[in-house]
């Protein structure tokens, strides 16, 4: 996936398109004492990843 924030990122670092059914992993940093906005966000993901599975 190609997003625009990354596209001035480095002027080494290029985008490339690809037609390639494939997930990538990620994963998200946080303070171990969290806000109650991040905790919502990761309910959230936690729910969404969850119906993936």
């Amino acid at each position: 996936m190609v997003t625009d924030p990354w596209k001035d990122v480095h002027p080494l670092l290029t985008c490339k398109l690809v037609q390639w059914d494939y997930r990538v992993p990620f994963g998200i940093m946080h303070s171990p004492e969290l806000s109650d906005k991040v905790r919502a966000l990761l309910d959230v993901v936690g729910a969404m990843t969850s119906l993936d599975s």
